[in-house]
């Protein structure tokens, strides 16, 4: 998937905040913490596959393992928004090093095409 299918997704799927979550905390120190970051990603997003953004130059998608390298790079640049391709989970992490995530409406299945 392109940056631009991956913006145009995020922008439309996941606009705003998360809405009611519950933040923890994801850094111990001044690092963040892998295990604490892994189990907050596995809680909320099923799936391999992940879309990363923070905005239309910084968001790419890769694999579950590949997510905690690439999040710590893109909180440099701000914010990191994650989900699974079909948005059936969604979680931001802060670059205070504070997390959450929600579980999307069950009653919503967004397919890889795009379409709802």
């Amino acid at each position: 998937m392109d940056k631009r299918q991956i913006t145009s997704l995020m922008q439309r799927l996941f606009y705003g905040d998360l809405g009611p979550a519950e933040y923890v905390h994801l850094a111990e120190g001044n690092e963040l913490n892998r295990v604490r970051v892994d189990a907050l990603l596995e809680q909320f997003i099923p799936g391999d596959q992940l879309l990363f953004f923070v905005n239309s130059q910084n968001c790419s998608s890769g694999r579950r393992d590949e997510a905690f390298e690439k999040i710590q790079r893109l909180l440099q640049v701000g914010r990191v928004k994650v989900a699974d391709p079909r948005f059936e989970g969604k979680v931001v992490i802060d670059p205070l090093g504070v997390g959450a995530g929600v579980r999307s409406n069950p009653s919503f299945k967004q397919t890889p095409d795009g379409a709802a």
